[in-house]
């Protein structure tokens, strides 16, 4: 809490809280009903996180190993 000397505010209206503003009630709801489904259910459809993994793990474990077998290679076969 800030502490004003005495008489300070009633110098300085601008710093007096303003009016509580009114409170409007809430709107109702719009009730909507659901529209139907487009796709297919979870059964018939791809298992997407499978072919996620598959397409960033491949690159991944190629990079990884690549880098492995050079800092192998780069060890046994030291340059002349």
């Amino acid at each position: 809490m800030t502490w004003f000397p005495s008489g300070y505010l009633t110098r300085h209206p601008e710093l007096l809280p303003g009016p509580e503003p009114e409170i409007e009630p809430a709107p109702e709801p719009v009730l909507v009903p659901a529209p139907a489904p487009s796709r297919a259910p979870a059964r018939e459809r791809a298992h997407l996180p499978g072919r996620l993994l598959v397409a960033l793990g491949v690159p991944l474990a190629l990079f990884v190993g690549y880098e492995l077998y050079a800092s192998l290679v780069a060890v046994t076969r030291p340059q002349p």
